[in-house]
């Protein structure tokens, strides 16, 4: 018997790192209705971390960001904003090489206040950090949701930077 693959958003998230999909083609795939896989595909473009292309047959679900981390809240103990961080960073240094020194220090900076924001503030269960890379341009995102008397409610701080 083959098993199906746990569906959480952040399994649909990986899922959607080799291309865009459609949400029948993932819900084959985890095994759960349509319904069902386009409340985690809402929850991803809430989270600003997935988009929907084009309508009708030919849409597709794409993945926004070149690199998403996520971390439960509150974080376990030793994890703080600044190995965090170093988290996102390992892989910023991988997408964007050419970035300069003072444009490091200043995304180092604007990100772990964010994430500090989230971590002292929110009520979510778990923050997450976005990143893309695209030319000179750096985009940070860092969302947490909260879901109250079945609302979801998504906070979401964004940095965009030119490095030049």
């Amino acid at each position: 018997m083959t098993s199906t693959p746990a569906v959480t958003s952040d399994a649909v998230l990986q899922a959607l790192s080799a291309r865009p999909r459609s949400a029948g083609d993932l819900a084959r795939e985890f095994g759960v209705s349509r319904q069902a896989m386009r409340l985690h595909l809402n929850r991803l473009r809430d989270d600003r971390l997935g988009v929907l292309e084009g309508a009708g047959r030919g849409a597709a679900w794409r993945r926004l960001f070149d690199l998403t981390r996520s971390w439960p809240l509150p974080p376990p103990e030793g994890l703080a904003e600044d190995g965090m961080w170093a988290d996102v960073r390992a892989e910023l240094v991988v997408l964007a090489p050419g970035l300069s020194i003072e444009a490091e220090r200043v995304l180092r900076h604007a990100t772990t206040e964010m994430l500090n924001n989230a971590i002292d503030h929110s009520s979510g269960r778990a923050v997450r950090v976005g990143l893309r890379v695209d030319g000179d341009v750096v985009e940070v995102v860092i969302g947490t949701s909260t879901q109250t008397n079945g609302a979801v409610t998504t906070d979401v701080d964004e940095l965009i930077l030119v490095n030049n």
